[in-house]
């Protein structure tokens, strides 16, 4: 039962990524447009206040167009301290 649901799964997101790379005009152009993924060591070595950063700049995208959050991002920042845990804790 699992290995069907997983399969199923990964023949729905197959359809989904054939769709975009024909939206988009190709796999190279798709995977120029996604996000970098970052190393287990990379991810370590961000501080709080950036890795707080970038949920905020994600929650707020879901919320705004990309557009608009990018543009009123230093606002974002003066408004949550530079996204200092300790600042903003206090």
């Amino acid at each position: 039962m699992i290995m069907s649901t997983v399969a199923n799964r990964i023949d729905h997101f197959s359809k989904i990524y054939e769709a975009a790379i024909r939206r988009k005009g190709g796999e190279a152009v798709l995977h120029s447009l996604s996000p970098r993924v970052l190393t287990a060591r990379q991810l370590a070595e961000l501080s709080d206040a950036k890795i707080l950063a970038a949920m905020t700049k994600v929650i707020n995208r879901v919320q705004f167009s990309w557009d608009v959050v990018e543009k009123k991002w230093p606002d974002f920042e003066e408004a949550f301290l530079g996204f200092d845990p300790e600042k903003l804790s206090r």
